[in-house]
């Protein structure tokens, strides 16, 4: 392939491999990174972009490893300053800081890993050693972004490690943002915050105000209070468009908090973790459109694997929501929590869809409306037919009561079974699907023979659970229904139910019949 040169100031996306970078034949210059692009060169390629960064442990800046009480605060805080706009520094060590980094402009922070899950080396990062201060803080300024509006931009903290003062001290979060500038109303666009592995902070990583465009790749936020919260604060509009892509976000108390007292915005989560929470794993606010893959997971969180609160006074939902992916032994793998008191009867929209998702918490489908309120029925919210549980399709008793949405799982199922004069007394004539639910059942005769008495319809277990009519065939007159005789629904869940036969006395000999039944497959 032909040579390609590389910007050091752009950090290299998990997801991201190149094809080839450029020729290492004399005479192609300095500025060409000569490393074959394959897989194995990635962590390579990250030494390389390092290395062009400012280190912070470089003379002019003299910061030191980890040696308390050694602190670091005003030499990172030195690098940073130094840094061009759109430039990085590298971290690569172990460093204590009792202060806020002030980050003002487009910046990369680079260490060295981002560590294991669960367990970090304490051999590199950084350590907020005061429980009232963030690692970072984000501080937004005029210029920055479009029409001279106030904002932060572009700020991206690849394979760093931090924490906070202990288990039981919390910092304020890994980064945050300076929520006094312009009375919070600012842009925090496209950041990234990529194969990070982070711990004892009251927020993990908080973006409040207008954040557009931000991506989480990767990273593992445990012992947090919460691993990461999107919120508008005293914005004039909602976060939206953020991405989470792969990574843990765990063992906290709320694993994602997003917008949940905002009014809108939209977040993705695609191959993510989020379990072992104390309470929720992802709450979301009512209006933001949500979508969570089929391959992310939410497992022992303790309230919810996902929540989403109705609260607005109109509660007309403009987020669509597509909630996908592995639920297990959650309290609730699902909660809709609808507490405003407005729109008693039902009626209002509420576009979500669960499907492609795999329900295995005893509630599966938590669904709460204020006392004396209708169920939540808008058509617009579906549980859709690619569900299954712990033992095959989702059943009725994890369903909440107050779900009267629709119902895709119950497929429409209607079938006739003509019996001809051929047709023996006693013999099985039809085997019904698993999981279908008879809502109807009735029979009635195109031709009658002589003593064919005491008709019944049912099965192998039961040769009357349908139909025990006890009439003689030769009076009943012919091509009228004759109606099951059981309660309905029966759930059809094994092979001793599943076959359906017709018996008489005296012998089917030249009677002919038709059979129908309706109902809806689970």
């Amino acid at each position: 392939m032909s040579a390609s040169i590389w910007d050091p100031t752009t950090p290299i996306l998990s997801a991201i491999v190149y094809a080839d970078f450029a020729s290492t034949a004399s005479g192609k210059g300095a500025e060409l990174v000569g490393l074959p692009g394959t897989s194995t060169n990635v962590g390579a390629m990250l030494g390389i972009l390092r290395r062009a960064a400012i280190n912070v442990e470089d003379p002019a800046y003299g910061a030191s490893t980890l040696a308390l009480p050694s602190v670091n605060t005003a030499a990172i805080q030195a690098a940073v300053n130094a840094a061009a706009d759109g430039g990085s520094i590298y971290l690569p060590s172990l460093y204590s800081i009792n202060d806020e980094i002030i980050i003002t402009k487009r910046l990369t922070v680079y260490g060295p890993n981002g560590g294991a899950l669960y367990v970090r080396a304490a051999t590199n990062g950084l350590k907020q050693t005061v429980a009232g201060k963030a690692c970072f803080l984000l501080r937004a300024s005029a210029g920055q972004f479009a029409f001279g509006e106030q904002g932060i931009l572009g700020v991206k903290f690849v394979g760093l490690n931090a924490e906070g003062p202990s288990d039981v001290s919390f910092s304020v979060a890994f980064a945050r943002c300076d929520t006094a500038v312009n009375s919070g109303n600012y842009h925090v666009r496209e950041c990234l915050f990529e194969s990070m592995q982070l711990r004892w902070f009251t927020d993990g990583i908080n973006l409040t105000g207008i954040a557009y465009l931000n991506n989480f790749v990767n990273n593992s936020v445990t012992y947090c209070g919460t691993c990461v919260k999107i919120a508008r604060g005293a914005a004039p509009d909602n976060p939206s468009q953020t991405r989470f892509v792969g990574g843990f976000y765990g063992l906290s108390i709320v694993g994602l908090s997003l917008n949940e007292d905002g009014t809108g915005g939209s977040f993705g989560l695609h191959g993510v973790s989020v379990s072992e929470n104390s309470t929720f794993g992802v709450r979301v606010h009512e209006e933001a459109a949500f979508y969570s893959s089929p391959d992310c997971e939410f497992e022992s969180n303790v309230t919810a694997g996902v929540y989403v609160e109705i609260k607005e006074a109109n509660p007309a939902s403009t987020g669509v929501r597509t909630i996908g992916g592995k639920f297990l032994t959650n309290g609730s793998d699902i909660w809709i929590n609808k507490t405003t008191t407005t729109f008693a009867g039902g009626g209002f929209h509420f576009p979500c869809r669960i499907d492609d998702v795999y329900l295995g918490s005893a509630t599966a489908l938590q669904v709460n409306v204020p006392a004396g309120h209708a169920p939540i029925d808008s058509p617009a919210f579906i549980l859709g037919r690619n569900i299954s549980g712990p033992t095959g399709p989702v059943t009725s008793s994890q369903i909440s009561t107050n779900f009267a949405g629709t119902d895709e799982r119950k497929g429409p199922f209607t079938r006739r079974y003509v019996l001809t004069t051929a047709y023996v007394s006693g013999n099985v004539f039809a085997y019904l699907p698993f999981g279908l639910v008879v809502s109807a059942i009735r029979m009635y005769f195109t031709a009658n023979a002589s003593g064919f008495t005491n008709i019944s319809l049912g099965d192998q277990a039961s040769a009357t659970r349908y139909l025990n009519a006890a009439f003689n065939a030769q009076v009943v007159a012919l091509n009228t229904w004759q109606n099951g005789t059981i309660t309905l629904p029966q759930l059809i869940i094994d092979n001793t139910n599943n076959q359906l036969r017709v018996v008489g006395s005296g012998g089917w000999l030249t009677s002919a019949a038709v059979v129908e039944i309706q109902g809806y497959v689970t």
